[in-house]
């Protein structure tokens, strides 16, 4: 159902915001918008993650909330909200479903990647691509992503299937994320395809 919704709000709104990511929107949220226009400077307070950025030069500049309370999102298991602090502007969602089978994540991924890419046609495409993930010292875990690159930003669908272990150890489960970045966030954290 929720890739259905996603459908029905991309094909209708495709042509009106072509390659601008900033017109681009994951539940109620929308790229460019103010968080405070969602949430109250004291829910923001209490959601933010802590030492999100620490490792980076300017470890202040954007801040990220978690949500996971089904009054604020429908769609979704749990969702990260990455905005600037000096305005409040949202530059990054990331919107995320827990698997207990791999498969039904690649398939679901497909589909957002079908949905996405017909929405955005002219949009760069890179993957699949199928990385090991750095964060398992075991190499056993791994992730399945493709990007499309818009005018200024990035919409990715990606897979996490974690080994076993880190399950265990960490609790970290399988799951899918949809993520949209701005270029600005993009920069930001290095990303590069």
């Amino acid at each position: 159902m929720k890739i259905f919704y996603l459908f029905i709000f991309l094909i209708f709104n495709s042509k009106v915001f072509a390659n601008d990511i900033t017109k681009f929107a994951v539940e109620d949220f929308q790229i460019g918008s103010k968080i405070t226009d969602y949430f109250s400077l004291k829910f923001i307070a209490s959601n933010k993650l802590d030492n999100y950025f620490d490792t980076f030069d300017d470890k202040n500049k954007f801040m990220v909330i978690a949500i996971t309370e089904k009054k604020y999102i429908r769609d979704w298991d749990q969702m990260e909200i990455y905005f600037k602090s000096s305005d409040y502007r949202i530059h990054a969602i990331t919107a995320g479903n827990f698997y207990k089978n791999i498969n039904q994540c690649y398939k679901d991924m497909e589909d957002y990647e079908n949905i996405i890419f017909s929405s955005y046609p002219s949009s760069i495409k890179s993957g699949p691509l199928t990385t090991k993930h750095y964060a398992d010292p075991s190499n056993l875990s791994i992730y399945k992503h493709t990007d499309y690159h818009l005018d200024n930003g990035t919409i990715g669908v990606h897979c996490y299937d974690w080994s076993s272990d880190m399950t265990n150890r960490l609790n970290w489960n399988d799951n899918l994320q949809l993520q949209v970045r701005s270029n600005e966030l993009n920069d930001y954290i290095g990303y590069t395809d």
